[in-house]
Parts: structure tokens; C-alpha cells; sequence
């Protein structure tokens, strides 16, 4: 099987959980953070040559954000 690997892959270099960053603003939003804030944004740089064929120069980024629930 062809994806066991590449799924491995993924976990490696820290992408197998990643979400568009709408989505996660929305999710923030329907879990009561009504203003998350991005603090820090830092590329991600796919070095690894298979997954490097599979994402086709999509980029993806490690971003920190500050996220506060008021009553």
C-alpha cells in the first residue's frame, strides 16, 4: 500500500493535522474565541521528496495565536 508511507511522511514533518487557516478561525469562533489573533507566522519548508510531489508547491505555515474565551 502506496499511502501507509506517505502518511507516516505527514506525521514526520508536522502536517498531517493542518487546516486551511478560515477553518480554523471558524472553529475558533464556534468553540466561544470570538477574536483569536495571529501572533507568529513561520513557513514550513517540505523537504521531503515524496510528500514534496504530493502537495505540488502548496505552502504551509506553523502559526501561533492568541485566543481568549470572555464571559
Amino acid at each position: 500500500m502506496r499511502t501507509a508511507p506517505l502518511r507516516r511522511v505527514h506525521q514526520r514533518e508536522c502536517l498531517g493535522g493542518a487546516l486551511y487557516v478560515e477553518d480554523f478561525k471558524r472553529i475558533c469562533h464556534q468553540t466561544g474565541f470570538t477574536d483569536p489573533r495571529e501572533l507568529t507566522r513561520e513557513e514550513i519548508i517540505v523537504t521531503e521528496p515524496a510528500l514534496k510531489q504530493l502537495v505540488k508547491g502548496a505552502k504551509f505555515y506553523s502559526i501561533t495565536y492568541r485566543c481568549f474565551k470572555l464571559p
